[in-house]
Parts: C-alpha cells; structure tokens; sequence
C-alpha cells in the first residue's frame, strides 16, 4: 500500500533515524531537541493521516518509535521526579518545573468534563490509574483540582517508579492520604478492581495492538458492571507516538464518547463503560442482553436515564424505534422483577435455651461490598412475637402501596421463657417455625434442618449444625478456602516486609545517605537561625529536622513517616488559627470531663505505643507493629547516624558545631 502524505512520513522517519542512534534516551540537550521537533511535526492534526493504511516499512517504524517515546517518556519523568522531590517544601508546588506540565492541566480538565458529563453527576469515590509512572500528574491534577473527595489508587509494575510518586506526594496532607501506590502487575489485579468506579488506563500501558486488547480484556473481565474505563489514544499523526485505541478493541464495553483534541493537548480520550452482560448477538437486527441468572451475582448497571438499577433474576432490552428508524430513549432500558440480593443468607434455629442465628456479614452489590453490623435497643418493652406482628403489618402496607421494602426479615427472642422464631418476606407473608432461612440458604441448610434439627439441642449443638449448614455451601467451602490462603500469604508477606524494612535501615549505605542529607538540613537550619537573629531552641530544631530527614529518607512509604512530614504542614497552619480565651477553655473543659475508664494492661500498653509512633494512634494492632518495627529500626539507625557525626564534630574545632552558643 502506498503511503499516504509523503512528505509528513518522510519527515518522521528521518528523525526516528536520527533518535535511534542516540545512545542514550535520558534528557539531554540533543535528547529534548530531537523529541521536541518530533512532537511539533506530529500535533498538527491531519485527517488524511490514517497510520493502519500504511505501508509495512512505515507501520515497523512507528512500532519502534512508540517503544522509543515509552522509554523516552519514562526517564524524563523520572528525571523531573527526582528533581522536585528534593525541594524541602511541598514538591507540588513546583510541578510547573515539568515542561508538559500545561498540557496535563488541559488534559486533566478535559477528561474530567468528559467524566462530569457521562456521569451525570455522580462523583466517583475510588479511582485506579494504571501505569501512573513516577510522576503521576493526571492523578494529582484530578486530586487537587477536580475531584477532592476521591481517592486514588496508582498501579505500576516498576517499584522505582512507585518510590518516587509516593516521595512526590507525602509531603502534601491532603493528597498524601487519598493517594496509594501498588508496585504489580495489572494483570495479575483482579477482585479489586471490582472497587473501582473509574478505571484510567494510561497510553503506554500495551505498547502494541495485541498487548493493549489483551489488557482491555482482563479489565472487562475483572471490572464492576456499570464502571468506566477512560483510555488514551492518538488519532492521525499523532498515532507516531503513542498507539490506537478503536471502538472494536473495546469488547464487553459500551463506548460512551471519543475525544480528539487539536490543540498541543496530544493524546485522545475514550470514554466507555463497562456493560452489565456479554452481548450474544442480536434478534430481528436488535442486540439482545442475556441477563444472569438466579444464582448469580448481583449487577449494578446504569439505562440510558442513568437511574440506578439492579439487575439479578430477570431481565430483557425492549428495542423501540420511531417513524424515522431510530432508537429512542428507552430504547436500551433494563427491567427486572426483583432488584435485590438473593445471595446472601441469615439461618436461625431454636435451641433449648434460646435462639440461634447466623449470617453473611457482607454483600455485594456490583463494585459495592456492604458491611454493616448494627444493634439497637430503644428502651420498648415488646416481645419478638409482638415485634413480628408489628413488622408483617408494615412489610403488607409497603406492599400495598406498590413500593415494598425490599428485604426478607428473620425475628427471634425470648419472652418469659417461651422461644420464638419467626419469618416476614417483603411483601407482608409472615410465619413461625422452630427454623427458618432466607437467600441460598432456603435451599441448603433447611434439607440439613429438618433432618438433624431437635427441640433439646444444647448450645454447642445447635453451634455445630449452623456450622455444617455453613459448609453444606460450595462456594462457602471455596470462601474459607481463599480466606485462609489469603491469611497465610499476608502472614508471609509482612514477615518479609519486616525483615526487608529492618535490613534496609541496618545497611551502611542509609547510614550515609541520611548522615549526608541531616548535615546538609542542620546547615540550612543553623542558615535560618543566623539571619531571624533566634538563639533560642536549638536542640529542639535539631531534633525536628533529624526527624523529617529520616521521614523524608524512606520516601514516605510508611505512615509513621508520612505523619512527620505533614506535621511541619499542620504547625504552620496552627500558627493563623485565632486561640480562643481561658475561660471558654476553662468553661469547655468542665462540660466535656468523662470519667475514665481503666483499661487492660495490653490495650493501655498498644495505646502508648500507638502514641510514640507516628501517625498510628487510630490503627489496627497488626499495622501497628509493622508500622513500629520499621520506625524502631529507622531510629536505631538515626542514633548511629548522630553518634557518628557527634565524633567527628566533638573532633572538630568548637566553631564549627551547628549549634550557636
């Protein structure tokens, strides 16, 4: 085939040949100035461009040349990376250092209004960008300017990359804690993508045809239904420096929009979401959707209304046209005649003292894991069979009105001695009997009940046959099974976290990098004091300044030291807060006393260690002594550290010590 706009391509090609016999792709004035002419050459939109009709010498040229920007791209980024997380302040402040910095605020803006508006106003609480690089600037430009309530989750299979964004954003207090950072592979990520209300594949994530369907492929089969998947492409020439994304490439999701920009703005966007059911071809030219059945899972999906609905036993797409041929908007509408969750199960039994019950702590709807344990007791002297009655009267109501609350309820207690154990569905049908179950479990456990069920069962019988009711469930069997690998496999894994932790703060090399990194902070500190005239509180600087170069040296991968740095943040902040006066503190004080509460000797003792490190007073005891093993180790460290440069200055001459006497 010939090639389409000669003198474009041949342009091109001559600089790919002038690129690929650089020796290395690392920012450099011949390195910035190659790339640079090949970015202007190729922005100028161009429709007659159409890369996939080209020839074969021209289409292996831009396979290398996309390879080549990849690699490019990456050690700019990391080259900028480094540079602005050297800056003792915020690092963010100075993202402007970056040279295409600009074109990520355009693109940020960009693909958040193409957001806004397929979205319809819903705000997405969880998103994931893969291949965030060690400067992840659509993720931070998202955070800070955009969507301040969201959280974000950055994957990269490169751990030097992760190191330097998550340095590159501990110093922020906001954006340092709805930031995380995952050094994996995508492709072995699977059940927690189904958290994710917004997926962001980056352009280089697949760097060929095959590798990117292939990626397109895992994400449709692991994402929630209804989520949405935000690509980057090129369109025309610009297809030189990163690859294509098309509609057909997109199997399993419903293209929402495609964005192709004509400003310095290079990449396209493709906005698609995920679709609730595989498409199974089409019936009398319409596309037909085979909804999932009674014992599948839950889908969350969204019509053409965007009116939230779920979708489990029934379903159908009814295809409406209007005089001119086309669809209108209720077109794609999805209907169901019973939108909840069926999976789930509550069993209770009575036993000879009382009643027994048990249930699934959690359920999923679509990317939504509900877990909610709630007791109450508002003081009322009714019975459980009182209870039951009342809650039939308004289950039947609610049904009575067409608007039923959609839920299966389990009531038992104990009255004067007498057992009860009743059952109310949704809409009004209520009963008593000596065991009861909803969901699934109807029709496992209920078999096992009748069969093995008596009136004198004792406690730790009745236990014992919710437990084989319990297992009576296949997937139950497999739930405990991937439970307890899971368990062992996190065991193994922070047990070699620890030891890698604990070894890399013993190496000489730390030693020497933080040793270089304090002398190099107490200097700028004595330079500060020298020119406020303070003389005053100088062992005190001393130590903060130790303390935020050690944070600063394990870039911020912890939370004790993501805590130190913010700390200098939170202390000029408190310094503009207007104190109030003593006695609205003398009179706020009174009126809040408690009395307290004296606590076990292992929670008081896990309590004062949550207090002496860091930023771990509100968390779990397993991250807690991970989090203190790794700073105990960084302040072994730190005490060799100063007990080295104490000799050498003890050996100096008395002027030369940092502090002023």
């Amino acid at each position: 085939m010939d090639c389409q706009d000669e003198q474009l391509v041949k342009t091109i090609c001559n600089l790919y040949g002038k690129i690929s016999k650089l020796e290395s792709l690392k920012p450099s004035e011949d390195v910035n100035t190659l790339f640079k002419e090949l970015v202007s050459t190729c922005i100028p939109p161009n429709p007659n461009i159409d890369v996939t009709k080209m020839c074969d010498t021209v289409q292996e040229i831009r396979q290398k040349l996309i390879k080549i920007c990849g690699e490019a791209e990456g050690h700019l980024e990391h080259h900028f990376s480094s540079i602005l997380t050297s800056f003792q302040d915020n690092p963010l402040n100075h993202l402007n250092l970056f040279p295409y910095y600009s074109n990520y605020l355009k693109l940020g803006k960009l693909e958040f209004d193409l957001l806004a508006e397929n979205l319809n106003g819903f705000v997405p609480k969880n998103i994931a960008f893969i291949g965030s690089g060690p400067l992840p600037l659509t993720s931070i430009v998202l955070a800070s300017a955009h969507l301040k309530d969201t959280t974000f989750h950055n994957f990269d299979i490169a751990p030097s990359a992760n190191s330097l964004a998550s340095l590159l954003v501990s110093s922020d207090p906001d954006i340092s804690q709805r930031m995380f950072f995952h050094t994996v592979d995508i492709m072995d990520v699977t059940e927690s993508l189904k958290s994710f209300d917004v997926v962001f594949l980056a352009a280089l994530v697949g760097m060929n045809k095959e590798e990117k369907v292939r990626v397109i492929e895992h994400l449709e089969k692991h994402m929630a239904p209804g989520a949405v998947l935000m690509l980057r492409s090129a369109h025309g020439p610009r297809a030189f420096l990163y690859p294509i994304v098309e509609p057909r490439d997109l199997q399993g999701f419903e293209v929402l929009s495609i964005y192709h920009p004509t400003d310095d703005v290079i990449n396209s966007v493709v906005v698609s979401k995920k679709l609730p059911v595989a498409s199974t071809g089409n019936v009398g030219g319409h596309s037909c959707l085979l909804m999932p059945c009674n014992c599948s899972k839950i889908h969350a999906i969204m019509n053409k209304k965007k009116k939230n609905m779920m979708i489990e036993e029934f379903g159908f797409t009814i295809p409406i046209e209007n005089g001119n041929g086309a669809k209108n908007a209720e077109a794609d509408s999805q209907r169901t005649l019973y939108p909840y969750v069926t999976g789930t199960s509550v069993v209770a039994i009575k036993y000879k003292d009382g009643i027994l019950m048990a249930s699934d702590m959690g359920g999923s709807y679509g990317s939504t894991l509900r877990l909610n344990d709630n007791m109450w007791d508002d003081g009322n002297s009714l019975g459980p069979k009182e209870v039951h009655n009342y809650l039939t009267r308004v289950m039947y109501n609610r049904r009575n009105k067409f608007n039923p609350l959609w839920n299966t309820l389990v009531l038992g207690g104990v009255k004067n001695g007498d057992k009860y154990l009743g059952m109310v569905s949704m809409i009004g049908v209520s009963f008593e009997d000596n065991h009861v179950a909803t969901g699934f479990g109807n029709h496992l456990a209920r078999p096992i009940l009748r069969d093995e069920w008596r009136e004198d069962l004792s406690f730790e019988e009745g236990v014992k046959l919710l437990e084989k009711c319990d297992d009576a469930s296949p997937e139950s069997r497999r739930k405990k099974r991937r439970i307890s690998e899971a368990a062992d496999e996190a065991e193994t894994e922070t047990r070699r976290i620890n030891e890698e932790s604990v070894k890399r703060w013993r190496t000489d090399r730390v030693q020497q990098i933080y040793s270089c990194k304090l002398v190099e902070a107490l200097r700028r500190a004595r330079q500060r004091s020298n020119d406020a005239g303070k003389v005053t509180g100088a062992a005190r600087e001393i130590r903060e300044t130790a303390d935020r170069v050690l944070a600063a040296s394990a870039r911020g991968t912890t939370r004790w030291s993501r805590a130190i740095l913010a700390s200098r943040v939170r202390e000029r902040l408190k310094k503009h807060r207007k104190a109030k006066s003593t006695a609205n503190r003398k009179s706020r004080k009174a009126t809040t006393e408690t009395k307290r509460v004296k606590l076990p000797a292992v929670e008081r003792k896990l309590k004062t260690l949550g207090r002496l490190v860091p930023g771990c007073r509100k968390v779990s005891v397993p991250n807690l002594l991970d989090e203190a093993t790794d700073y105990i180790a960084a302040l072994e460290m730190q005490v060799r550290a100063m007990e080295a440069l104490t000799e050498l200055l003890t050996a100096a001459e008395p002027r030369t010590t940092l502090t002023r006497r």
